[in-house]
């Protein structure tokens, strides 16, 4: 696939020719391609801070928030009845 970065190759006709880094200058000067390298950046750094996040919210409820109740008050997983 690196070989066929320096051609113009479209894909589908079998003729191409070389064209250097042309490709990657022009890829370089594209304002969407830094706009979607930014949202991949942005995706790539904030969807795990999220989800970590919201993952160690629910464990710490699961485990701690029904604890000071007594009766029928969830405590723990093994307390709840509809898992």
């Amino acid at each position: 696939s690196i070989y066929y970065s320096f051609t113009d190759w479209t894909g589908l006709s079998p003729d191409f020719k070389m064209v250097g880094f042309d490709n990657y200058t022009k890829m370089l000067d594209d304002d969407i391609f830094w706009k979607s390298l930014q949202h991949s950046v942005l995706l790539a750094v904030l969807l795990p801070l999220v989800t970590l996040g919201l993952a160690l919210f629910f464990a710490f409820m699961l485990n701690v928030g029904g604890r000071r109740r007594k009766g029928a008050a969830v405590t723990g997983v093994r307390g709840s009845g509809f898992y």
